[in-house]
């Protein structure tokens, strides 16, 4: 009984720590979802750069092209690179709107109640101390859940090393028996009863035989 308590005790452990391991997993994703958004506002920034830029390259093209000191294959090769900066740019303001979608559904909010501010990703990295034990990394809740699992799996095994034991059991119950409709001039009889069993593995070949016994009194 002891370890079948402990089996049952780590079995529900077990389940705390999946349920704090997927919180711990939607909590990545909304915070990965927010530096993708960032990600996507600096490169937007970028891209806006490279299309002015492009912009004025094609621009500088064409008037040499109208002056005769370049040829048309210049100017269509400027158009294209004009081109391939506004595509992306609407790639990435597409991008940016949806991690700000997924941002929304992370938090249980509908995506049309929820607008992020456009603003650059930022560039330091947060310091981590060298002083952290590496025994932080015991309290991730998969590892948790890993370790818990193993101690019900060894708490079964003594469970089933249990079976080979005796297994004694007495239960009783008391109470009363009388005829409802003379309780009034006749008071109800008393009655008890108790059950003693005994079960023991007497041959384990593929089947089990059990032995046992019990008696019964009343008044």
């Amino acid at each position: 009984m002891r370890r079948a308590i402990e089996e049952q005790g780590a079995a529900a452990q077990v389940s705390a720590a999946d349920l704090a391991n997927a919180t711990l997993s939607a909590q990545s994703a909304l915070a990965l979802a927010y530096v993708q958004l960032r990600e996507n506002d600096s490169l937007y920034d970028l891209f806006v750069e490279t299309v002015r830029q492009c912009q004025r390259s094609l621009d500088i093209t064409q008037n040499q092209y109208n002056a005769g000191t370049a040829v048309k294959s210049d100017v269509i090769t400027a158009q294209a690179l004009v081109l391939a900066a506004q595509a992306s740019e609407i790639n990435t303001g597409v991008a940016r709107q949806q991690n700000e979608h997924a941002i929304a559904v992370l938090m249980g909010l509908p995506p049309s109640e929820l607008s992020i501010p456009h603003a650059p990703l930022a560039q330091g990295i947060p310091a981590i101390p060298v002083s952290l034990p590496s025994t932080l990394l015991e309290r991730r809740p998969d590892i948790a859940a890993a370790e818990r699992a193993m101690q019900a799996e060894n708490a079964a095994i003594g469970v089933a090393f249990g079976g080979y034991y005796p297994d004694f059991t007495l239960s009783g119950a008391f109470g009363y028996i009388g005829d409802p409709f003379i309780k009034q001039i006749a008071g109800a009889n008393p009655a008890w009863s108790y059950t003693f069993s005994l079960a023991q593995t007497l041959f384990n070949g593929g089947f089990d035989r059990r032995a046992g016994g019990g008696g019964a009194r009343g008044l």
